[in-house]
């Protein structure tokens, strides 16, 4: 998995950075070096894992799962995807 895998991930499925962190299970200092071209962090295993599971499902079952994951996060604001 490379960081252009994750970046487009977030795009597809239109998250907010605050979305993705609580997804993926990470500080927002992880989420920013993640997705940010110009560092060189090495995604770690969890991540990588959780994103390959995601993207196994498919985009309905994918869609699904991170609705299910976000009715949980504590902002209201971010416990729906963006259409």
């Amino acid at each position: 998995m490379e960081k252009n895998d994750l970046i487009n991930f977030i795009r597809k499925y239109r998250l907010h950075y605050k979305q993705s962190m609580h997804i993926f299970g990470v500080k927002r200092s992880t989420i920013f070096a993640m997705t940010n071209s110009k560092s060189e962090f090495k995604i770690n295993s969890m991540v990588a894992r959780t994103y390959q599971s995601i993207e196994f499902m498919g985009d309905a079952k994918a869609k699904k799962f991170i609705r299910h994951i976000l009715e949980s996060h504590p902002e209201k604001e971010h416990r729906k995807l963006k259409k």
